[in-house]
């Protein structure tokens, strides 16, 4: 029908569905304008223009609790579907330059971040079209997207997942009522760098729920919307094309930030 199109989706099926109707004239068409896939791809695209033969490149996100005291030392603070998604099928990396797929859970590491330990992980979805996009363009990229968990969950989830054989729709039903909370932290950190890391750039901010224009938002609720509304923003001011298929990683980090809600993805000097 001719309408600018944004959303929130993860879905690869959509840019399989996209590209389908690339002999047509595209609407304003842009997916994946969320946290994850969404302002951290923006995040990570730019640490990444300024290096000089880039060789890795790591997104982490988590959307945690700031407590819990079950076994999965987690409760939930948006969709079980959604999270059960996450944890299920392929996960886009790159390998040295080259695009490749990898099972969700994969990857296990530990990282440290500002003194406390986290657990990453495989998880499908969070970088959109990023890895598509830059496919080829660098000769011995490393680039992937890891879900950040309170150590000690990835245990659980891997033998629910991959060694008990439940049907999705179950896991569904079993993750949609695990205890929730507004109580909320979102986690957001990006790195790229060169060969030894002699040129290497980093974001780190940790979100927390707060007060936007009278309304009282868990983490998740506005860092997710402000993906949204930032891209809104940046096409009724013709910040970014008007028409065609307009991905993440085309919008600039500077451009992001100053709008009226970007902003607080800003790291204060």
């Amino acid at each position: 029908m001719g309408v600018p199109y944004f959303d929130l989706s993860e879905d690869d099926a959509l840019d399989k569905f996209i590209d389908s109707l690339k002999s047509d004239k595209l609407p304003f068409t842009m997916p994946h304008c969320g946290l994850a896939p969404g302002m951290s791809t923006v995040v990570a695209n730019d640490l990444l223009k300024d290096i000089e033969n880039p060789t890795s490149v790591k997104i982490r996100v988590g959307a945690l609790s700031q407590n819990a005291s079950n076994k999965l030392r987690y409760y939930t603070s948006w969709s079980g579907e959604g999270l059960v998604n996450e944890y299920i099928g392929d996960c886009q990396i790159l390998e040295n330059g080259k695009y490749n797929t990898v099972d969700a859970l994969t990857g296990y590491e530990k990282l440290t971040l500002d003194g406390s330990e986290y657990e990453a992980f495989n998880t499908s979805g969070g970088l959109g079209t990023f890895a598509k996009s830059i496919d080829g363009k660098y000769d011995s990229l490393n680039l992937n997207y890891k879900t950040l968990r309170r150590i000690g969950h990835h245990d659980y989830v891997d033998f629910l997942f991959n060694e008990m054989n439940i049907p999705q729709i179950d896991l569904t039903k079993i993750f949609s009522n695990i205890p929730k909370t507004r109580k909320d932290e979102v986690i957001l950190f990006a790195s790229a760098g060169s060969e030894g890391m002699e040129d290497h750039r980093t974001y780190f901010k940790v979100f927390r729920p707060r007060d936007i224009n009278g309304r009282h938002l868990t983490a998740i609720e506005y860092t997710t919307a402000i993906g949204l509304l930032t891209m809104m923003e940046l096409y009724l001011t013709e910040k970014i094309p008007q028409e065609g298929y307009v991905r993440q990683e085309d919008v600039s980090w500077k451009d992001a930030t100053s709008t009226t809600f970007g902003s607080i993805y800003r790291i204060e000097e």
